[in-house]
């Protein structure tokens, strides 16, 4: 977790909100450039499919809602915090954790499997 955050470092970043109600999900970083997740939104209580591209899709596209996918646990206290498919491969995110209450950086490297590495 800690080595995820000092690579970020020097990154630019967008905040990706909800398209519904606006509230925040995710912070991109600037090496996040392909693929997509899923993310609850704490405002709206549903899941959003985040392109790494436009941001927030309403309808994912079929492809996408065909691929694999694997839980994203936070690194602290493994609670799921997302869902990423096969394409999201490279990169960092910054996700809530609804448990442990803080922003955990996300290097899709280091989570394939799902689990903490």
């Amino acid at each position: 977790m800690i080595e995820s955050a000092k690579e970020t470092k020097g990154l630019k970043y967008r905040d990706i909100k909800c398209n519904v109600c606006g509230h925040k999900l995710l912070i991109a970083y600037e090496d996040y450039v392909e693929g997509h997740v899923k993310s609850y939104c704490n405002k709206c209580h549903d899941f959003r499919v985040i392109s790494a591209f436009s941001g927030v899709d309403t309808d994912p596209p079929k492809t996408v809602k065909e691929q694999v996918c694997r839980d994203i646990r936070c690194p602290i206290c493994d609670h799921k915090m997302l869902i990423a498919y096969l394409d999201a491969s490279a990169g960092h995110i910054q996700s809530y954790c609804n448990k442990c209450h803080e922003y955990r950086v996300i290097d899709f490297k280091r989570f394939r499997s799902g689990k903490k590495s």
